[in-house]
């Protein structure tokens, strides 16, 4: 039972660090997205239609 024990808790530690870490790589993708959409709107206030 003690050889289960470990297995059962090294997974749901992977499972935690893999959500963790693909949560980070969205948030980072949120930010990119702003961050275009920021620039696409300054360029649109300057009369230019570039992304």
């Amino acid at each position: 039972m003690q050889n289960n024990n470990v297995i059962a808790t090294e997974v749901a530690e992977k499972q935690r660090t893999s959500g963790k870490a693909r949560f980070t790589a969205y948030m980072q993708g949120m930010k990119k997205l702003e961050r275009k959409a920021q620039m696409q709107k300054e360029a649109m206030m300057k009369g230019g239609t570039k992304a």
